[in-house]
């Protein structure tokens, strides 16, 4: 039988995956630059998914915190009318996974009051998911690692579910 922390980083960079697909499809056919940044954010965070399966966490976490970075971005713009990201923490890759995870809901959430679509609610919520399982993950003596793997997966289900809505 397969581990589970196996099972939720396949399921994890599936979807991952699935939605860098469908931003790069829909930058194929609107030419938005904001479904090149969603394809460029996803991309990212399959590839520290992927290497975080093969327990190169030190790197994987990097790429996911771009990712994470580059997703928050996407209606920083719009939300604020400039590009202010705040003060990046100087720390482990885990942490500024944590932050950027934390900084894309914020902002997906934000942009809900401007577009009033409730996916940007199911996908903001499904960022804020990841962020408590990267921030169980910090503190993983206190936490039972299944249960920071059920939230990853919660998480990333979350995003799946508003392609697929």
């Amino acid at each position: 039988m397969m581990d589970l922390r196996i099972i939720s980083y396949l399921v994890s960079i599936a979807v991952s995956l699935i939605i860098a697909i469908y931003f790069i499809l829909g930058y194929n056919k609107l030419r938005s630059t904001t479904f090149l940044t969603g394809f460029t954010a996803f991309l990212l965070i399959s590839a520290g998914l992927i290497l975080n399966l093969y327990n190169l966490s030190f790197v994987g976490y990097f790429f996911e915190a771009a990712g994470f970075l580059v997703s928050s971005l996407i209606h920083a713009r719009t939300v604020r009318r400039y590009l202010a990201i705040g003060i990046i923490p100087v720390a482990v890759g885990e942490t500024l996974a944590f932050f950027f995870s934390l900084y894309a809901g914020v902002e997906t959430l934000l942009f809900y009051s401007k577009s009033g679509k409730k996916i940007n609610i199911i996908t903001g919520t499904g960022f804020m998911l990841i962020s408590v399982s990267i921030f169980m993950q910090l503190i993983f003596y206190v936490v039972p690692a299944n249960l920071q793997l059920i939230v990853q997966l919660a998480g990333y289900s979350m995003l799946i579910s508003a392609l697929v809505r």
